[in-house]
């Protein structure tokens, strides 16, 4: 199924003192500025035009700097009662009409159900088209409307891809969802539009899963129809947990001919906070009949706050383990973090390293980006400026 996964960061920002009404701040404006050698460009640049009574962000606009500042994309975000995001809605610029495009370039509206741990979110419509701006159109794009059963799960999804010659959508494909009794997930299936006849096409393509006494999923198989539509093994992925049911091993394997040939593993390990500490990967050598180690990762974290990330790879003829990398973060008293750095072991690799700067009230105000070939001198690469205004009350700021 085609997913873009939306990262929203949400920033709470709260100043006052005792007994004193807060004083808070909403970011209006964050500006992006590029290195050019000897100086800096503006880039791109994000206007928060509109709040709502709470002060949450309703309106804002996004600029590019190709040809002087030119206007890209419009997004508007309504909320629900509980202040959850219900719709996002962005409409990129038409420069022949000098106008907002009248149809959507993203489409995002979310449902909320209640469960017996609180309220949970699904998506019930998602649009994504991507706009030319040269053209002043729509040259790619998909949708998907989600069905609900029972306002808790998924029951089946239709999606359609656009086609850019006619500017419409045309239906590509329907994915069926079959729960167990206690409403764990059994199986969904896909199936594509029959053009010629009007119709679903048969079944093309099978996941099913399997749960342990705890409802924690251990199995899940998938299949793909062959060309008499019988559906076959293709791929199988095993899950184990930690006595705190915590992810600790995921192994796949690929069916061939009559059996399962296992292909690559990961196994995760946790400090006392259930904080991953390494995550490491291997194959399966059909020579050896072993798992042989590729790569893995290493966290290390203060006062919950992770501190340093080491990538490490496998070094077969010294038989251990070579880091690539390592990624350092620092931060201040008040948590938030002040410098992000990455140097790599290897020459030849781009090193980096992102300071942040804030204000007297503690808002994020600049993040300065630079990097640096074969450890030689730091050289700027870019540059985000963030502005605010006050604001009487306390909120989320979304950006």
């Amino acid at each position: 199924m085609k997913k873009v996964i939306l990262s929203i960061a949400i920033l709470i920002i709260s100043l006052g003192l005792f007994g004193q009404k807060p004083v808070v701040f909403h970011c209006d404006s964050i500006v992006t500025l590029m290195s050019n050698g000897s100086g800096w460009d503006h880039y791109e640049k994000q206007d928060n035009i509109a709040f709502n009574s709470n002060g949450w962000e309703t309106e804002s606009i996004e600029y590019s700097y190709d040809n002087g500042m030119e206007k890209e994309k419009l997004t508007k975000i309504t909320y629900m009662d509980n202040k959850d995001v219900d719709i996002i809605v962005e409409f990129p610029y038409n420069s022949n009409t000098l106008d907002w495009e009248i149809d959507t370039g993203l489409y995002i509206n979310y449902t909320r159900y209640l469960t017996i741990d609180g309220f949970d979110f699904y998506e019930e419509k998602f649009i994504l088209k991507t706009w030319d701006k040269t053209n002043n159109s729509f040259d790619f794009g998909y949708r998907e409307k989600y069905y609900l059963k029972n306002d808790s799960s998924y029951n089946y999804i239709i999606g359609d891809d656009w086609d850019p010659p006619t500017q419409t959508y045309k239906k590509d494909y329907f994915q069926n969802y079959t729960y167990n009794s206690d409403n764990t997930l059994n199986n969904y299936t896909y199936k594509y539009w029959d053009a010629n006849n009007n119709q679903w096409g048969e079944i093309t393509s099978k996941k099913t899963f399997a749960y342990n006494t705890e409802k924690q999923l251990i199995q899940t198989v998938e299949q793909q129809a062959d060309n008499n539509g019988t559906l076959e093994n293709t791929k199988k992925t095993t899950f184990e947990y930690t006595t705190n049911g915590m992810l600790s091993t995921k192994t796949q394997y690929n069916w061939l001919s009559s059996d399962w040939l296992a292909d690559t593993k990961q196994e995760l390990e946790y400090n006392t906070d259930q904080q991953i500490t390494s995550d490491t990967r291997y194959d399966y050598s059909i020579s050896s009949f072993a798992w042989e180690p590729t790569y893995r990762f290493l966290y290390t974290y203060s006062n919950g706050k992770l501190t340093q990330e080491v990538k490490q790879e496998w070094d077969d003829n010294t038989d251990s383990w070579t880091t690539i990398y390592t990624k350092t973060q620092t931060y201040n008293s008040n948590g938030d973090i002040t410098n992000s750095e990455i140097i790599y072991s290897a020459s030849g690799y781009v090193d980096s390293r992102v300071t942040y700067s804030y204000d007297e009230n503690n808002n994020l105000i600049e993040e300065y980006c630079e990097g640096r070939m074969h450890g030689g001198s730091w050289y700027d690469n870019y540059k985000k400026l963030y502005y605010y205004e006050v604001f009487g009350i306390l909120h989320v700021i979304i950006f």
